[in-house]
């Protein structure tokens, strides 16, 4: 009886097809907040309360204290992620994006600020995916993909990526 291959990587993620590529990154970009931008967003919250108050709209004010609540608690360190391409998708934490799925791909590369890899979907209520790089080199990811999905190419980051970005939430 011949034994099926086991198509289960070390890290006991579940993956389709021949691996080609494979490289582990936290599974979304988490941002250090100093004691300032920690004031800072107390404050503004504050501020929004207080105007809830008097302005009588007291469903306002609880909102942002249930949304300050909510942010600052679950807000916590990343997991970090495997994610591999094979030859029939990509496997990223427990999800399986087939090639078939997909409309195109493009890198968000800039050293030193953002590192993705976007995937466009066709039949997914997410539309786009965005998984990050971490040290894997994206000339590397762009070689494999390109021979299974298009690249955008020039595509940027949308702006309210970008904002949140600036903003480190």
């Amino acid at each position: 009886m011949k034994k099926k291959p086991n198509l289960k990587a070390a890290s006991d993620s579940v993956f389709r097809g021949t691996p080609l590529l494979k490289w582990r990154a936290p599974e979304y970009e988490h941002y250090e907040k100093g004691h300032i931008w920690k004031v800072l967003a107390i404050l503004i919250v504050l501020a929004m309360v207080i105007y809830g108050v008097v302005t009588h709209s007291y469903p306002f004010a609880i909102v942002m204290v249930l949304f300050a609540g909510v942010y600052f608690l679950t807000h916590k360190e990343p997991r970090e992620i495997e994610v591999v391409i094979t030859d029939m998708g990509i496997t990223a934490d427990q999800r399986f994006y087939e090639f078939s799925h997909m409309r195109s791909f493009w890198l968000n590369f800039k050293p030193g600020e953002v590192q993705h890899l976007n995937l466009r979907l066709t039949k997914e209520v997410l539309k786009e995916v965005s998984l990050l790089l971490g040290a894997q080199d994206p000339a590397e990811v762009r070689t494999v993909l390109s021979r299974f999905i298009p690249e955008l190419i020039g595509k940027e980051e949308g702006f309210i990526d970008w904002l949140i970005r600036k903003l480190r939430l």
